[in-house]
């Protein structure tokens, strides 16, 4: 990888290599393949539900929920249909950079990609937020700031799920946090950062998202499985799809 960046002259006063992305075509086919499994385990869940449906009987306020559960499987369904995996790789640009026996300063293959875009100056928040948009970026503003900025969480976000995908294609959720939510663990710096998710600090082409709950009810099986789907694809596919 170094040896490459060397014959391209290296990297531009505005290149930010934290956001660096690398693609790889053999990743791109198990990344297909893993997302043909969600599309197959949703459609399967929508089937299961629908004969669930027509065979228990149910009050009106479980018909409403079972039918906003079964509406948000279908549109997610579609979206899943719709996207296509990148074949990215999580990479640490910035270390290659500066240690050429970094672990990320492996042999490339036919085909890879590396692209270095400009420093962005937005962090993303998207879901069940009250404006998700792109929020202007603060130096050390953590994770607190960018939600109050756009409304904050709604009655219907899932607050303990709220996850942050790295300009780098990492990801970091709340469930990460440790020691009562008092810490985190920050992997671009390697160490442990106190004061909880909210606290950790972002950079640059970070974004924030905020899922959707989904109620679970005894009686008609429904998992959260929508919410879980969502991260995998974000982690697998290293991208957001206009789910939101």
């Amino acid at each position: 990888m170094s040896s490459v960046i060397e014959r391209a002259g290296g990297l531009t006063s505005d290149a930010y290599a934290f956001g660096a992305t690398f693609e790889r075509e053999s990743v791109k086919k198990v990344q297909d393949e893993q997302l043909k499994g969600y599309v197959s385990k949703l459609e399967q869940d929508i089937l299961t539900m629908s004969a669930q449906a027509a065979e228990t009987a149910v009050d009106p306020d479980q018909a409403a929920i079972l039918k906003e559960t079964l509406t948000a499987k279908k549109q997610l369904l579609e979206k899943m249909r719709a996207s296509r995996s990148t074949g990215r790789m999580v990479i640490n640009l910035e270390e290659l950079l500066v240690l050429a026996s970094s672990d990320y300063n492996f042999e490339l293959r036919p085909g890879d990609r590396l692209v270095v875009e400009k420093r962005p100056d937005s962090v993303n928040v998207l879901g069940e937020v009250y404006n998700p948009t792109a929020v202007v970026y603060q130096k050390a503003r953590p994770v607190s700031y960018y939600l109050d900025m756009v409304g904050g969480p709604m009655e219907m976000a899932e607050k303990g799920e709220i996850y942050v995908v790295k300009a780098n294609g990492s990801v970091f959720s709340r469930s990460q946090s440790k020691y009562f939510g008092m810490a985190s663990w920050d992997a671009k710096n390697t160490r442990w950062t106190f004061g909880g998710f909210d606290s950790m600090q972002l950079d640059p082409g970070d974004t924030i998202i905020v899922p959707k709950k989904v109620e679970s009810y005894p009686w008609l099986r429904i998992v959260k499985d929508v919410t879980q789907i969502m991260f995998q694809i974000a982690v697998s596919a290293g991208v957001i799809i206009a789910a939101f």
